[in-house]
């Protein structure tokens, strides 16, 4: 079977929406993403689920990744001003999404979380919101020069990645609670106005029980909790 004809060992469940009026090219930013994680998956074997086990910065560097396949820009720990104009720092991640011009340009401040069970949909949506509150914290303390933001504004992006846990043997509620945890966030969020985007990929129990299982074959103690990514963001500001 040539490269062209061969089909991917993993199938992997995704979502994605973005409201593109607030966060224009994020649709085809989250397609990309998701492709990026595909791709790490169906390569990175037998060690799967390390993309999803990674810290923050990892996951911005997925991101960045998914902004260059798509003729973008990034810089992980751009230079920004934070606090006050005596204070130097750095954003997490600069972007500038196809078009390539400053008027899709963002600044994101990004917080990652691991999220064990996705049972109980009210705690979960609590966890989530305290996730976002301290990302667009962190995302209002950044500051720009009057004369930058005329020449060059951008927006402000609040973030949150949370990293799907699961750790008992019994899968069998697994994909239902998963799309029932997705579909509750992205629906209260359109209600309350406080979402922007969404992306979401994750294995579905038996892709997710076999992976376990190979990758128990090759190194013997090492579970595999992780099962899946979920994005969150937010515009806050034009700045």
């Amino acid at each position: 079977m040539n490269d062209v004809e061969q089909q991917t060992k993993w199938k992997l469940n995704s979502h994605a929406q973005a409201n593109e009026g607030r966060l224009p090219g994020f649709k085809p930013l989250l397609d990309s993403w998701l492709k990026v994680h595909r791709d790490f998956s169906e390569r990175g074997q037998p060690y799967f689920s390390w993309d999803w086990g990674h810290n923050e910065r990892a996951q911005l560097g997925f991101l960045a990744n998914a902004a260059i396949l798509i003729g973008g820009l990034s810089v992980a720990e751009s230079w920004i001003k934070k606090d006050s104009d005596k204070t130097n720092g750095h954003s997490d991640l600069w972007l500038r999404l196809c078009p390539p011009t400053s008027q899709n340009d963002f600044l994101i401040e990004a917080k990652i979380e691991r999220f064990l069970g996705v049972v109980d949909l009210n705690k979960s949506r609590q966890k989530i919101d305290s996730k976002m509150k301290a990302a667009r914290e962190d995302a209002q303390r950044l500051k720009r020069k009057p004369e930058e933001t005329v020449a060059m504004p951008v927006k402000i992006v609040a973030m949150a990645f949370l990293s799907l846990i699961f750790q008992n043997e019994n899968l069998d509620s697994l994909e239902q609670n998963t799309n029932d945890l997705i579909s509750s966030v992205w629906d209260q969020s359109q209600s309350q106005k406080d979402l922007d985007a969404i992306g979401a990929i994750w294995m579905g129990a038996e892709d997710f029980r076999r992976s376990r299982q190979e990758r128990e074959k090759v190194i013997q103690g090492w579970e595999n909790h992780q099962f899946g990514m979920v994005l969150l963001a937010s515009c806050i500001m034009t700045q």
